[in-house]
């Protein structure tokens, strides 16, 4: 009786190396750099009044960044991802809850306080880029915003978030008494109470342009990405030629 011919092994594929996973890391981080700046573009455009796309659309946007950042940075601690690449996804976090907020037929008005926290956390990462008085006012404009929404809604007791967003200060000393002073002239009840109702609709519209604008000047003082530079036909402080000459030796290799 034959037996069968024995079959060849298979090896197991080797593990991955540590210059195997750094690469991986960065090859990631390029993907991920490149899908957050689409987002946040697409989403600024949008809350500006001057998008084609619809919400769901916005939606298949951020999706697809909240997905990959969760599958390959799991751990937003775990130092993998670049400084310029972390302000990057906040800023999404941030101009997607704005829009969310403001862009639906019935905002969740609980999701006020919240926006105003990861804002305001956001500034103080990024406190060197900005103007300081820049940011406290749009801050202390979303605190004004948040505590007027729920004096005038029908909650009996403020949330948490409200509670952290009203007790905010930076983590500097030297900031938080010129952010107590600003913060104290927003909150500070104005001489006719009767007439918020009716100011807080053009109020809101107001923090949203103003804060999409900080936005995107603060998108402006990051790098873009890698990706975006090629498609531009301009990386860095290359000159276009030089750009296409690296391009050819590494596409020749």
């Amino acid at each position: 009786m034959s037996s069968d011919p024995e079959k060849p092994k298979i090896d197991a594929p080797a593990a991955p190396t540590e210059a195997h996973s750094e690469t991986q890391v960065e090859v990631d981080t390029l993907i991920l750099d490149y899908l957050t700046c689409i987002a946040i573009e697409k989403i600024l455009t949008f809350i500006l009044d001057q998008g084609t796309e619809t919400s769901e659309e916005l939606d298949w946007a951020v999706r697809p960044v909240q997905g990959f950042q969760r599958s390959q940075f799991p751990d937003p601690e775990g130092g993998l991802l670049t400084e310029d690449v972390q302000i990057k996804t906040r800023i999404l976090a941030v101009a997607d809850g704005l829009r969310k907020h403001t862009h639906t037929e019935a905002p969740d008005r609980k999701a006020l306080p919240a926006l105003g926290l990861e804002f305001l956390e956001l500034c103080a990462t990024v406190v060197e880029r900005v103007s300081k008085k820049r940011w406290f006012d749009v801050g202390a404009l979303w605190i004004y915003l948040a505590t007027k929404e729920y004096q005038y809604g029908d909650d009996v007791s403020p949330s948490e978030d409200l509670l952290k967003l009203c007790s905010w200060v930076p983590n500097d000393p030297g900031l938080s008494l010129r952010w107590a002073q600003v913060r104290w002239k927003y909150v500070s009840e104005p001489s006719n109470p009767g007439d918020i109702p009716y100011r807080l609709p053009i109020l809101a519209t107001t923090s949203r342009q103003t804060c999409r604008e900080f936005l995107y000047d603060l998108m402006a003082t990051l790098d873009a990405p890698i990706l975006i530079q090629l498609e531009r036909g301009k990386l860095g402080d290359l000159t276009r030629a030089e750009t296409q000459d690296l391009l050819n030796r590494v596409f020749t290799m």
